[in-house]
């Protein structure tokens, strides 16, 4: 997971983390940096109103994403 920015010339990464596979062992797992922090929940969980969602096709995890 990262965030990156658009230069001029093309994009450039400002800070990135590793989220790992999603599986069950990893839901109460996350990672952060100073920009945003990152997870997994199941595709049917409520979420918070904070988190923007990434569906994953196949799977039945969805990646979570809260920007500060």
């Amino acid at each position: 997971m990262a965030n990156i920015k658009k230069q001029l010339d093309g994009w450039i990464v400002t800070d990135a983390i590793g989220i790992g596979r999603p599986s069950e062992e990893h839901l109460d797992r996350s990672a952060a940096t100073e920009k945003f922090m990152a997870g997994f929940v199941e595709e049917n969980a409520v979420v918070n109103e904070e988190w923007k969602i990434i569906e994953m096709d196949g799977e039945e995890y969805r990646i979570w994403v809260e920007v500060y």
